[in-house]
């Protein structure tokens, strides 16, 4: 006769054809896969909820930087139009100006005077708008330092 293989127990020591339950040995290895997988499980919930924070921190930024992008929108269409408001009134009075000039009789140097004050007053008032519309977009952001990285709390 030949030699006899080892039977399908064989492999577990202390287990017998018909046991339902592994050894000890086999009870611990599995426990320890157990405990494990749940410790894996549990990274992964907390993983999970990190990200979500991040998710939703980087939505509610999203939401207002277009908020703010539509401010700063409203913000250049009312600084155009107070910025033409003086450009009209200079382009007006020189226009007057140059018509009235090539009627018969001209201007007198009285009319000329006051045309040319007037357009000074309104290049004036367009020159200290554009200042102060400088002084507003070089203003930093709050929240930024001013070379535009984030600026540390408390500052």
């Amino acid at each position: 006769m030949g030699t006899q293989r080892p039977g399908p127990d064989a492999a577990y020591p202390g287990r017998h054809r018909g046991d339902s339950a592994p050894s000890t040995t086999g009870g611990r290895a599995l426990a320890l896969c157990r405990e494990r997988l749940h410790a894996a499980v549990q990274l992964l919930v907390e993983a999970n909820s990190a990200l979500r924070g991040t998710v939703e921190a980087r939505d509610r930024a999203l939401v207002e930087l277009l908020e703010a992008e539509r401010a700063q929108d409203a913000f250049v269409i009312a600084a155009v139009h107070e910025l033409k408001t003086p450009l009209t009134a200079v382009k007006g009075r020189a226009q007057l100006l140059r018509i009235r000039s090539q009627r018969p009789g001209g201007l007198s140097a009285e009319d000329v005077w006051a045309g040319l004050l007037d357009i000074e007053s309104a290049a004036d008032k367009l020159a200290a708008d554009l200042d102060a519309l400088v002084d507003e977009v070089g203003r930093p952001l709050p929240g930024l330092a001013p070379d535009g990285e984030r600026a540390p709390m408390g500052r």
